[in-house]
C-alpha cells in the first residue's frame, strides 16, 4: 500500500527534480567532452580519443544493465532510498573524475571510474512513480525549463581555465545533487515488487512475448546513444574544440525544443508519415551539418519528434512514468543494448574508415532506426 500523496511531497520531489536536472544539464555532456579532452591529450590523436569515449561510454551501458535487475529488486526495500543511493553514486562519479582533472588522481583511474559511477548511478535512479505521474501532470513550469535550458552556456562560459575550470564545473555539479537530497526527505518512501530472479529477468529479455517491449527499446537505444553523445561531441569537434560555442549550441537546442516542441506536436498529430519522415530526415541532416548554426536550425527542425527536452537528464523511466514492473525492466536493459550495438557500430567505422564517416554512418543508423520506431508503433499502437 502506498502512502497518501501531500502537496509537501510533491513539492519536495520538484524541488529534488529541478536541482538534479539543473546540474546535469551543466555537467552531462561536458563530462564526455572532458574524457575527450583528455583522451586527446594522451593519445595525441582525435580519432582514437573519440572511440575510446565511445567504449567507455559503452562500459556505462554494460554496467547498467548488469545492475539493472539488482536495483529492480532493491525497490521492494524502498523507492526513495534506492532513488537517493543512485544520485550519491553520480556524485561520487563526478567527484572522481574532478579529482583527476585537478591532478589529485591518475586521469585513467578517473575516467573509468566515472564511467562505472554513471553506470550504477543509471540503473538505481529510480523515481517514486506515483509521486513522479501527479507531479508531471503539475509541472508545466516554462521560467523553470527556461533557466534549465540556460545551463549549458552558463557551463560553457565558466570553463575558462582549462582542466582546472573542468574540476570546478564537475565539483559544483556534484555540490548541486548533494543538495537535491535534502527535499527527498521530504518524500514518502514508496515501495515496489519485482518478481523475477537476477537470471530470470535477462532469459525473459529473449522471449518472443516480450518483442514488442524489447524491439522498440532497442531501436530507441540506438538513437539514444547517437543523441546522448555523439551528437554533443560532434558538436564540440565542429565549433574548434570551443566549451562557450559547445554551451551555445545546446542551450540554443534546448531553448528551441521548448518553444517549438508543443505547436510542432499539434502540426504533426495524427499525420504519422509526415512524424515519421521528420524524424528520419532530421538525422540525414546532422549528417550534412557544417557550422554551429546549422546545428541549432537542425536541432530546431527535430524538435517536434523528440521524447524530451530535457535529454542530459539521465534516468530510469518506468512504464507511463507510473510503475515499475517487469515489463519495465526490460526495456531499460533492451534500450542500453541498442546503445551499446551503437556504441559498437560507431566505433567500427571510425576505426576503419574516418571520425566524419563513422559518425555519419552512425547518424544515418540513427535515422533508420527511427523509422523502424515508426513502423513499429504503428503496428503496435499500445506499446
Amino acid at each position: 500500500m502506498q502512502p497518501q500523496v501531500s502537496r509537501r511531497a510533491l513539492g519536495a520531489l520538484s524541488a529534488h527534480r529541478f536541482l538534479m536536472r539543473a546540474a546535469l544539464a551543466a555537467t552531462a555532456s561536458f563530462a564526455w567532452v572532458f574524457v575527450l579532452e583528455y583522451l586527446y591529450g594522451l593519445y595525441g590523436n582525435l580519432t582514437d580519443a573519440f572511440v575510446h569515449v565511445i567504449l567507455l561510454y559503452e562500459l556505462t551501458q554494460v554496467i547498467t544493465i548488469l545492475v539493472t535487475p539488482y536495483s529492480a529488486r532493491q525497490l521492494a526495500h524502498g523507492v526513495r532510498s534506492r532513488m537517493m543511493a543512485g544520485v550519491f553514486l553520480c556524485v561520487l562519479g563526478l567527484l572522481v573524475f574532478a579529482a583527476a582533472l585537478a591532478g589529485l588522481l591518475n586521469g585513467l583511474i578517473g575516467v573509468v571510474c566515472f564511467a562505472l559511477f554513471i553506470g550504477v548511478y543509471r540503473a538505481f535512479y529510480w523515481t517514486p512513480y506515483a509521486l513522479e505521474r501527479k507531479y508531471e501532470l503539475m509541472s508545466d513550469d516554462v521560467p523553470q525549463e527556461l533557466f534549465i535550458a540556460c545551463m549549458p552556456i552558463v557551463a560553457g562560459y565558466a570553463l575558462v581555465s582549462g582542466e582546472l575550470g573542468a574540476a570546478v564545473l564537475l565539483f559544483g555539479g556534484a555540490t548541486i545533487l548533494i543538495a537535491s537530497l535534502a527535499p527527498l526527505f521530504h518524500v514518502p518512501e514508496m515501495y515496489e515488487r519485482f518478481a523475477w530472479s537476477y537470471g530470470e529477468a535477462f532469459a525473459e529479455l529473449f522471449e518472443p512475448k516480450y518483442n514488442t517491449f524489447v524491439e522498440p527499446a532497442f531501436v530507441e537505444g540506438l538513437q539514444g546513444t547517437a543523441l546522448l553523445l555523439l551528437w554533443p561531441l560532434s558538436i564540440f569537434v565542429l565549433v574548434g574544440l570551443s566549451y562557450k560555442l559547445l554551451g551555445l549550441v545546446l542551450s540554443a537546442t534546448l531553448l528551441l525544443a521548448i518553444l517549438l516542441r508543443s505547436r510542432g506536436q499539434k502540426l504533426l498529430k495524427g499525420r504519422e508519415l509526415l512524424h515519421a519522415t521528420v524524424a528520419a530526415t532530421s538525422w540525414l541532416l546532422r549528417v550534412a551539418v557544417a557550422t554551429p548554426v546549422s546545428a541549432v536550425f537542425v536541432a530546431a527542425y527535430a524538435a517536434p519528434t523528440d521524447t524530451s527536452a530535457d535529454f542530459l537528464a539521465l534516468e530510469q523511466a518506468a512504464d507511463n512514468g507510473t510503475y515499475i514492473d517487469e515489463y519495465t525492466v526490460l526495456k531499460e536493459i533492451a534500450q542500453a543494448f541498442g546503445r551499446i550495438a551503437m556504441c559498437i557500430v560507431a566505433a567500427v567505422c571510425i576505426s576503419i574508415f574516418s571520425l566524419p564517416v563513422g559518425l555519419g554512418i552512425s547518424f544515418l543508423l540513427a535515422g533508420a532506426a527511427s523509422l523502424v520506431g515508426f513502423l513499429h508503433a504503428k503496428r503496435n499502437p499500445q506499446y
